[in-house]
C-alpha cells in the first residue's frame, strides 16, 4: 500500500531492483567461463561479507528451537541458487528477470499457508502481472522455435 511522495524505502527498492539486475547480467557473464559451483562459491563469499559485518554488530543467538528452520533455508536456497546459475547460462538477461519474479508469487503463497499473511487485490493483480508476462514470453518463444515442443 504505497503512500504519495518519495521516500527512503524507494531509494531502496530501485538500488535493489538495479542491483538485482546488474547481479542477473554477472552471473550470465560469470557463466560463460566459470561452473555454477564457482559462481555458488563467490556468491557466498559476497554474502558472507555484506551481511555478516552487519550481523555481527548487532548479534543475537537464534533459538535452538529454531535451528532446523535456519538449516532448510541454507539447504534449500543453496540449491536453489546453483540451480538458478546453471539456469541463467540458457536464457537472456531480460528473460531471466521476468521468469525469477515467479519467486514472489511462490513467496506470497507461502506466506499465506504458513504465516497467514494476507492476500490483497493489489497482490494478485501483481501476481497476474508476472504471470502474463512470463506466459508473453513462453509464446514468443515458441512462435519462434526457440522453445523445443518435445
Amino acid at each position: 500500500n504505497p503512500e504519495a511522495g518519495f521516500n527512503f524505502g524507494d531509494i531502496l527498492g530501485i538500488l535493489s531492483g538495479i542491483f538485482g539486475g546488474l547481479a542477473i547480467i554477472g552471473v550470465r557473464q560469470a557463466r560463460i567461463k566459470n561452473s555454477p559451483a564457482t559462481i555458488f562459491f563467490y556468491f557466498c563469499v559476497l554474502g558472507i561479507l555484506a551481511s555478516g559485518i552487519p550481523s555481527f554488530l548487532s548479534w543475537a543467538t537464534p533459538p535452538a528451537s529454531s535451528l532446523w528452520l535456519i538449516f532448510c533455508v541454507v539447504l534449500f536456497g543453496g540449491i536453489g541458487q546453483l540451480v538458478m546459475n546453471y539456469a541463467f547460462k540458457y536464457s537472456r538477461v531480460g528473460e531471466g528477470t521476468i521468469i525469477t519474479l515467479i519467486t514472489v508469487v511462490f513467496i506470497n503463497i507461502l506466506g499465506f499457508v504458513f504465516l497467514k499473511e494476507l492476500i490483497t487485490f493489489r497482490l494478485l493483480f501483481g501476481e497476474a502481472l508476472v504471470a502474463a508476462s512470463i506466459l508473453l514470453l513462453l509464446i514468443k518463444k515458441i512462435k519462434y522455435n526457440e522453445v523445443p515442443l518435445k
